[in-house]
């Protein structure tokens, strides 16, 4: 026979009974996102010390009912604070497939928050239209990004604070800075409510480390709120 060619395989195909088990009676089953309480229960049955609520109060959001992450973080650490390396690089693997546009997008998405608006992303990210929108289409196709109207989220919340911790501290500095300074000149480019956009300046001034433009912003904040509940 030729050399490289492997011989064609003469064994009679395998009956019923020679299939391994998970061929027999095994199945695919799409499973829907775990609630709250299912997630309580995923906690406590991977570590008794986790008080009930805490997983509420801490990352129930940022699973969104995935036990997989879930095991992940509570294997990793009893108080959730960070994504664990090993996690972390999970899930930056389709973000890091992306064009360079596009991750740079998922950048500004992240510093921006849990939505962000595309008239902030034209603001802050300098690409022109058709950039902007070729690296949203690639975000979005690869599942990354989702969009609702005129707004982008990321699909997993776990992914969006992975995208965060990865840039540098310089990176993300500048980035809020830049979310800030778009969000003071035009504040319709944030929430659209008064008291949550002056709330949106003061983080970003916060995390820009630009505390007088943080102090100021947060008073602003806080009398918005005042007026919004005033009687």
């Amino acid at each position: 026979e030729p050399p490289g060619e492997r011989p064609p395989d003469k064994r009679p195909p395998a009956t019923e009974e020679e299939k391994p088990l998970w061929r027999r009676i095994g199945k695919w089953v799409l499973i829907a996102a775990l609630g709250w309480i299912l997630l309580s229960f995923l906690a406590f049955a991977i570590s008794a010390q986790i008080q009930k609520g805490k997983l509420a109060d801490g990352i129930t959001d940022e699973l969104d009912g995935n036990p997989f992450l879930a095991e992940e973080l509570l294997a990793a650490s009893a108080e959730c604070r960070e994504i664990p390396a090993t996690l972390r690089d999970a899930l930056m693997v389709r973000v890091e497939a992306l064009p360079e546009p596009s991750r740079a997008i998922l950048k500004v998405a992240a510093a921006a928050g849990r939505r962000v608006s595309y008239p902030l992303l034209t603001e802050v990210c300098g690409l022109d239209d058709g950039q902007l929108d070729e690296a949203l289409r690639d975000a979005v196709s690869s599942n990354v990004l989702v969009q609702d109207a005129d707004d982008y989220s990321f699909r997993h919340a776990l992914v969006r604070e992975a995208v965060a911790l990865d840039m540098l501290p310089g990176e993300r500095t500048r980035l809020h800075a830049e979310l800030a300074e778009a969000l003071t000149a035009n504040p319709s480019l944030g929430d659209g409510r008064t008291g949550t956009s002056v709330a949106e300046v003061a983080h970003h001034w916060w995390e820009a480390r630009r505390l007088p433009e943080a102090l100021s912003s947060y008073v602003a904040a806080s009398s918005a709120a005042e007026d919004v509940y005033a009687f």
